[in-house]
């Protein structure tokens, strides 16, 4: 009866429950009589993500102590789930302890946390997509467009593109990833679409991070800084489009002219910059760099405009589960395969 009441309630489609989670039901004293029988149903439909409801969605006052939980079919319910580019050369187990410190300190409310770091190299500034396309085309759609406050708060993070960031699970059903290199500042939209600003932070990771270099690839739009730098521009236009903001052909001349002009102003400020931390900056390089992100940019608007309904999203989970009701188990059972598979030897 409770099962049929709150998943109707909470519009969520549930077709069972396991025997072993109506077992731990069963066997419980509940002190609290029907009413907290009842409240515990309505905390399982409320988590549940694959319309079965089973151990892992037992309410912690039902599993605390129990390994069972964590046996059955996967590795029991996390609040908090960590992403991490897969090629950091310089990585260390600190990174993720300070990545998911400020959601899981118990006297934080942080829900999302995104990691920052300095892109130094071989005695050499890096980061340059950051530096040279995101901060300036920020800056250049705020003067085009005037004050907005989702651009003021994508200008607040310290390195918008890295991939590292932290999230309690509960938001993961509502998350839609963009499936290019628009990644990063997809991710930051969604959680300023989801959540209150106040319930977002960043976090510096590590003073030495190094991972792989992408080439420029000025004779290959379809590859490295020049791919990426097109995708992210027609990330930030999507963005913007979806806040109300009206594109022309136009437009995207206007803001190359506004865009080339920061960067430039830009490379000097980070030559200062890196002279005065004993590194090198190739300004011929960084200024082609520039050139590029300046006519990607526009390349990227007349994208825009052609096909303004692409959305290269991945589906969110509530569509996945919704495809396929088993899909929880069939990745659980694929990460044990894994497991088994490469920790044989």
């Amino acid at each position: 009866h409770f099962q049929k009441m709150h998943s109707k309630r909470h519009n969520k489609d549930i077709s069972s429950m396991t025997p072993a989670a109506r077992r731990r039901l069963m066997a419980f004293d509940w002190p609290g009589n029907v009413l907290q029988l009842k409240n515990a149903i309505e905390s399982m439909i409320v988590v549940d993500m694959d319309g079965v409801l089973d151990l892992d969605d037992l309410p912690d006052e039902l599993t605390s102590g129990d390994q069972s939980v964590a046996e059955a079919g996967g590795r029991g319910r996390s609040d908090v789930v960590a992403l991490h580019d897969c090629d950091i050369l310089t990585y260390s187990q600190d990174m993720l302890a300070r990545l998911i410190y400020p959601i899981c300190h118990p006297s934080f409310s942080y829900q999302f946390s995104k990691g920052y770091y300095p892109r130094v190299a071989n005695g050499t500034l890096k980061g340059r997509v950051n530096r040279l396309l995101v901060t300036p085309l920020l800056h250049a759609l705020s003067q085009l467009f005037g004050h907005s406050e989702y651009l003021s708060y994508l200008q607040a993070f310290r390195y918008s593109l890295s991939g590292e960031f932290a999230m309690q699970t509960s938001i993961l059903k509502d998350i839609r990833v963009p499936s290019d290199w628009g990644l990063e500042i997809g991710v930051l939209s969604e959680a300023y679409r989801n959540l209150n600003a106040r319930r977002i932070c960043q976090v510096e990771l590590a003073d030495n991070y190094d991972h792989k270099h992408q080439p420029l690839s000025e004779s290959d739009a379809n590859a490295g800084l020049s791919r990426m730098s097109r995708d992210i521009s027609k990330a930030l236009f999507r963005k913007l489009a979806i806040r109300g903001v009206v594109f022309h052909k136009t437009t995207f001349r206007t803001l190359k002219a506004t865009y080339y002009r920061t960067a430039l102003d830009l490379i000097e400020a980070y030559n200062a910059v890196a002279t005065m931390n004993g590194l090198s900056l190739d300004r011929h390089v960084e200024e082609r760099a520039v050139e590029l992100f300046a006519s990607n940019i526009v390349e990227a608007g007349a994208q825009f405009l052609e096909t303004p309904m692409e959305t290269p999203l991945i589906p969110n989970w509530r569509r996945i589960v919704s495809a396929d009701p088993n899909i929880m188990q069939k990745i659980a059972s694929a990460v044990e395969a894994d497991k088994d598979e490469y920790s044989a030897g």
